[in-house]
């Protein structure tokens, strides 16, 4: 057993950041020491971190237990011990550090660390050889990334007890002497299988290839997926001081017969981008065979799916390397790392990922969650360390767990990734607006452009915008060196000021100078005043020292370059000056110097361009003119011939033909949008008062409307459903997600757990903020497939549960009956003739409003008295149910769960309260007050609004439209009518839906587009603001979304038709948002008032127009209806839900993953008689579930209220049996039916559809 334990990551700047190891520590280390003071409480831990990650990590009040066991150490300032830079870090992973400085360092930590000796150390990614010298009796555990760590694979971790990289024991695991068991074997054949199988589903690597455009006459294929080039795993282990040298190698060793996939480093962390399009270009000319898409950059994983087709994986160090052993490939490491190992082991391919899986590679879950395991495996090691050898792996006692492992793979978060890479972006068309500009450039020899809001934006919507982020940096970083009363705002404010009072100054000088000569150097004056002078100022004004001048400057300009983005009407512009091989010339007013200016043209990929003239650098300005006369002069330029483009109307347009030149504005994006809202009533200072809202705008703006819109033309805020679920729903949502993640960080509370339907955006958003904030990442985040009708019956615990249940918004004219069956659970049981007379009630499809709420549950508890036995059995199977389906999506039952749903009484929250042992914090985004004015639960909190007044609609735009809005916030699939078990003796849960449209699943698919587009976009503002995103005020979320529900354009409404607000069990029919007629009945009033007003335009219109050919009579005033010719082929006809698709030869494939009905319809009006349906099935193989799958044929009538006819089978049966499956039904007499076809399937494979035939036949 240990006594003591060490925990650590790299201390010194790692990637050039302080903190850039935070997440290690929150991450990984923190749960694992936890996880060791669980399973053994007397032992002693400490943690070494630098005093960024500790400031960081203490920001985290769930990490503060620990706060007495971290040990700061001030690297920076005992040189003496770690040298500069990376210097430290490289001796020690080299083992070069001399005998008297591991003296020198051992003193040093026994100072720091109070005499503490551990017998246990746990490092991340950082070498330890001078910990192994320091302490020779430890075992010393080196973790880092295991080959899986990326959807759609669970998190595993390599534990090595040798070292990182070259150091690893994989140069003993692998060195022949150890061949896998058989179980080992198994595991392995099973996992690859297991996830090679997602891949083929999916279609990997067509689709890849064809997304490259790569010719199908390659042999093989290559993948080299690049990596950091400033991390010391890439550039301590190899020759090469760049990616690009490491990519040119390969490519020279590689044969032209190879298709060579190049993917980059991509994440929210931090990225490096070796190929541009110029570069792409280059190295094509050379080597053709380069394979590389601008797509790959939209996920972090692209490699994943790559490398289980690649014939070979080229890299130094990356865990890509890993996977490519994984899948049996062969592996190149052009350098000294662990994958040498790979590379050089003689075994063959599939004995070495055995035994990288089974002994090396770990999962994350087993390590943190499996009692005892961490502390066991450690143990292990020290047996081996104390025999005095170097193999630890011999006589290996874990067992791997290969179908452990296989259920917590995230293969549905793993396709979306794969949609967005392969799915082609919507390209926005290029406005009649911009033609003008095009034409203007065609017509003069030089072209000179502005650089802030022409060729450049920022992220943020005020220039000034910066000054408050960089307040906020100042004060986090060197908080010492300012004065103690100063915050981010005065800093922002102070900044403005100061550089007004520049200006006026030097405005004073121009004006008594009016004969110096303009310019900068010796015996010039210059227009244009500096960074330096403004800065100056603002040091001045605090009495601080004058070495915080050029700090202040190195703030600004780093949060400058963080938030600064090319401008796509710029880059057109641009594009076309190249293309008409015009003089391009750039052009900018600004305090910072021209290399400042270069460098961030350079960043977005703006080069190639003759002159660059700053203003600060010539001391002459565009505002003045003087700039423009003196860059006409210079460059002998005749001035008609020079176009300047830019947005100031002044700087950029007036002034410029003043001195001779032509020129066009250019309309900044943001705020011509913020005062289109601003027309639609949403007050334009709330707006733009608020921090978070106007960055929305600015980040919407540039997305969407940066080729210019007309909305005198138009006035819609948003003209497409995306742009809704952007800009309307994001930010709210967004807000929402960060809220429960903050609640649960404030309670110690370690799993979210979001319901179904109405939290899956919710989720989405919390989901994308666990994985990329490192404050949440010990937080589960987790989708429940629930609904108030399927969880009915899970809180039943005696037939007095019926109490529990609410009736408060149940319709006054729903039946009895109904109300039972959906609101008690008692579907299955006719209510029996004694207790109703017992009640007082006559019929039971009475509606519930002509009767008292006292007989409604009366009857209910006598139901349940009566038939308890069965119902009891029943109300455990699905607690059980629940149980089972909470810890698969990843809950813990005994830990205390954060449950969050949408509103608005906690029925649903009520119902699985009481499966969590270690409770519940009830979270919502609104609450409805209890008869008595409280909260609905006991210590509910709700995020818009808590114990509103059901009655009172009107009181908040959320509340008016929660209908509307509940509907867009909801999975795009039907409410869970039951879920059950797959089968009698299967383990997995079936989960039944309800219908609904495939019109609506698209509509709804696309605005929660919109909205995940947002969620990116805003999470990708983090590494701009150096930390935690501003947050939203809540009574501004709604404002955009409110002015379009209460008064939409024709556009608007048009965008909500034939999405379906569906809610059975409150009694409601379904209906659409947006009626399509008069006779129809929708939920949204305003939006099918302004359609209806547009469609009676259109009537009057026509009615109005001239006559044309007289025509021949009508007929008959009523036409019978067009007899259907017998046999008929169906399948044109029927509807698909979501997951259902037709080629274009009309077969039906019935998609795997999601149960439910695939196909219904068509309602076709059928007379009295005897028919038959003839229905060819064919079950598609699927590797992922190999078990039998059911599926039913139900003929049905009056939407389903009628069946006619039903056949179940299985995908067992659809081999064994013929081709046709032939169903048999009747018309009764005297009746005519619309009659249906419906497909079920539980979504466990995939289901083929190639015939479905209506024929008459005899009796």
């Amino acid at each position: 057993m240990f006594d003591k334990a060490l925990l650590l990551s790299n201390f010194a700047f790692d990637m050039g950041l302080p903190d850039f190891r935070a997440g290690s520590y929150m991450g990984y280390l923190l749960p694992l020491a936890r996880r060791l003071k669980t399973d053994h409480q007397f032992i002693s831990i400490r943690f070494l971190m630098n005093h960024a990650v500790w400031q960081k990590v203490m920001r985290d009040p769930r990490h503060r237990d620990f706060e007495s066991d971290f040990v700061v150490i001030d690297h920076l300032h005992r040189q003496d011990l770690f040298g500069s830079g990376d210097n430290f870090v490289l001796r020690n992973y080299y083992g070069t550090l001399a005998d008297d400085e591991i003296e020198a360092l051992r003193l040093y930590f026994d100072e720091l660390l109070g005499g503490f000796v551990p017998d246990l150390i746990i490092s991340w990614e950082f070498p330890t050889q001078f910990l192994r010298a320091l302490y020779p009796e430890a075992v010393v555990l080196d973790l880092m990334p295991g080959p899986f760590m990326r959807p759609p694979y669970p998190r595993t971790v390599a534990v090595d007890p040798c070292g990182v990289y070259k150091n690893s024991g994989l140069q003993f695991l692998l060195d022949g002497s150890h061949s896998p068991t058989g179980a080992e074997m198994d595991a392995h054949r099973f996992l690859m299988q297991h996830f090679g199988s997602f891949y083929g589903a999916i279609n990997a690597k067509a689709k890849l290839l064809e997304l490259l455009n790569a010719p199908r006459n390659y042999g093989t294929f290559a993948l080299v997926p690049l990596q950091i080039s400033d991390y010391f795993g890439f550039y301590a282990n190899c020759e090469y001081r760049s990616q690009d040298a490491f990519l040119e190698n390969v490519m020279q060793t590689i044969s032209p017969d190879t298709g060579v996939i190049v993917t980059q480093y991509v994440s929210a962390l931090t990225s490096e981008r070796a190929i541009s399009r110029s570069k792409l270009a280059f190295y094509r000319k050379f080597w053709p065979n380069l394979l590389y898409s601008e797509s790959f950059d939209r996920i972090d994983n692209i490699s994943q799916y790559v490398v289980p087709w690649a014939d070979v994986t080229w890299s130094v160090s990356s865990t890509i390397g890993l996977q490519a052993a994984f899948y049996e490939k062969e592996v190149r490491c052009p350098g000294r790392s662990h994958l040498s190992y790979l590379e050089r082991c003689q075994l063959d391919r599939g004995q070495k990922a055995a035994l990288m899986m089974s002994r090396y590679s770990f999962s994350w879950d087993e390590l943190v969650d499996q009692e005892q395991f961490l502390l066991r495996l450690a143990s292990v090691f020290k047996e081996r360390l104390n025999q005095g050898g170097s193999d630890f792996y011999n006589d290996w006692q874990f067992n791997p767990k290969p179908s452990e492992l296989a259920s917590r793979c995230n293969l549905s978060r793993a396709d979306e990734q794969f949609a967005s890479v392969v799915t082609p972006q919507a390209s926005k068309p290029i406005p009649v607006l911009f033609d003008a500009h095009l034409k203007s450039i065609d017509r003069v020899e030089c072209v000179s452009f502005d650089v802030f809001d022409t060729l450049l934006t920022r992220s943020v919507y005020h220039p000034r915008d910066v000054f408050l982020i960089v307040g906020r940096r100042l004060l986090e970083g060197h908080r010492e060196k300012v004065p103690s009363w100063l915050n981010a705002k005065l800093f922002a404010e102070m900044r403005v000021s100061a550089e007004q009072a520049v200006r006026r100054a030097r405005d004073a000088d121009l004006a008594s100078n009016m004969d110096a000569p303009l310019g900068r150097g010796e015996n010039f004056l210059s227009e244009e005043i500096t960074i330096e002078e403004i800065y100056t100022q603002v040091v001045d004004g605090w009495s601080g020292s004058s070495d915080l001048v050029q700090l202040l400057i190195e703030l600004e300009q780093a949060v400058e370059l963080s938030v600064i983005r090319p401008t796509r009407f710029g880059a057109l512009l641009l594009s076309r000056a190249h293309a008409k091989q015009k003089r391009i010339l750039i052009l900018s007013d600004f305090v910072h110097p021209p290399s400042f200016v270069e460098a961030a043209l350079e960043l977005v990929g703006v080069k190639n361009y003759e002159r660059l003239y700053v203003s600060s650098g010539v001391g002459l300005k565009k505002h003045t003119g003087s700039l423009f006369n003196h860059v006409a002069a210079e460059l002998g330029i005749e001035r008609s011939s020079i176009l300047h483009i830019g947005d100031n109307r002044t700087g950029d347009v007036a002034k410029p033909r003043e001195a001779g030149w032509r020129a066009m504005h250019i309309s900044v994006p943001r705020v011509r949008y913020a005062k289109h809202i601003a027309s639609r009533g949403i007050p334009e200072t709330s707006m733009l008062s608020s921090f978070a809202y106007r960055t929305a705008l600015n980040l919407f703006s540039c997305r969407y409307k940066d080729l210019g819109f007309d909305f005198e033309r138009d006035p819609s805020l948003f003209s497409s459903r995306e742009e809704l679920g952007y800009l309307g729903l994001g930010p709210l949502v967004m807000s929402f997600a960060e809220w429960v993640l903050e609640e649960c960080r404030a309670s110690a509370t370690s799993q979210a757990l979001f319901f179904a339907r109405d939290c899956y955006l919710p989720y989405r958003a919390a989901k994308l903020l666990q994985e990329t904030d490192p404050r949440y990442i010990g937080i589960t985040v987790a989708y429940l497939n629930v609904s108030r009708s399927a969880v009915r019956g899970v809180e039943f615990d005696s037939p007095n549960s019926v109490f529990t249940v609410g009736l408060d918004d149940v319709l006054p004219d729903t039946p009895l009956r109904y109300v039972l069956q959906e609101r008690f659970s008692l579907a299955g049981i006719e209510p029996d003739a004694d207790i109703l007379e017992q009640c007082g009630i006559s019929d039971p499809d009475k509606a519930v409003g002509a009767l008292a709420v006292g007989q409604v549950y009366e009857v209910a508890r006598l139901l349940l008295v009566r038939h308890w036995s069965v119902l009891e059995r029943k109300f455990a199977e699905l607690r059980n149910l629940y149980r089972r389906h909470i810890v698969e999506q990843g809950g813990v039952l005994e830990h205390k769960a954060a449950l969050i749903d949408i509103g608005y009484t906690g029925t649903i929250t009520k119902a699985l309260s009481g499966l969590f042992k270690g409770g519940i914090e009830p979270l919502f985004m609104m609450t409805y007050a209890n008869e008595l004015g409280r909260s609905p639960l006991d210590n509910a909190r709700a995020f818009l609004g808590h114990r509103f007044k059901s009655v009172s609609h009107e009181s908040t735009p959320f509340l008016k439209y929660n209908l509307i809005i509940e509907t867009l916030l909801n999975e795009g699939v039907g409410s869970l009518a039951l879920i059950a078990n797959l089968s009698g003796s299967s383990q997995e849960i079936a989960f039944v839906r309800e219908n609904v449209p495939e019109s609506h699943s698209q509509r709804i698919a696309e605005i929660h587009d919109g909205a995940e587009r947002f969620f990116r976009d805003w999470l990708g503002l983090e590494t701009c603001f150096g930390g935690a995103l501003p947050f939203f005020e809540p009574n501004l979320l709604l404002n955009t979304l409110h002015a379009v529900l209460k008064n939409p354009t024709i556009q608007e409404a048009s965008l909500l038709q034939e999405v379906v607000f569906d809610n059975g069990f409150a009694g409601h029919q379904n209906r659409v948002l947006v009626p399509s007629n008069a006779s129809e009945k929708g939920v949204w009033n305003e939006g099918g008032a302004v359609l209806a007003k547009q469609a009676n335009k259109a009537s009057a219109s026509t009615a109005k127009a001239p006559a044309g050919p007289a025509k021949a009579p009508a007929g008959p005033a009523k036409a019978k209806a067009k007899a259907i010719v017998l046999p008929k082929d169906l399948r044109a006809q029927l509807e698909l839900a979501s997951h259902a698709s037709r080629s274009g030869d009309n077969i039906i494939e019935i998609g795997k993953g999601l149960p439910g009905h695939g196909v219904y319809g068509p309602y076709l009006p059928l007379d009295a008689g005897l028919y038959r349906i003839s229905i060819g099935l064919d079950a598609l193989s699927n590797g992922l579930f190999q078990r039998t799958a059911k599926l039913a044929v139900d003929v049905v009538a009056n939407g389903g209220r009628d069946v006619l006819a039903a056949l179940q089978l299985t995908t067992a049966d659809l081999k064994n049996r013929t081709a046709l499956q032939e169903i048999d039904f009747e018309i009764p007499e005297g009746k005519q039916m619309p009659f249906e076809v419906r497909v079920w399937t539980d979504g466990r494979n995939a289901v083929r559809i190639r015939e479905v035939t209506l024929a008459k036949r005899e009796r």
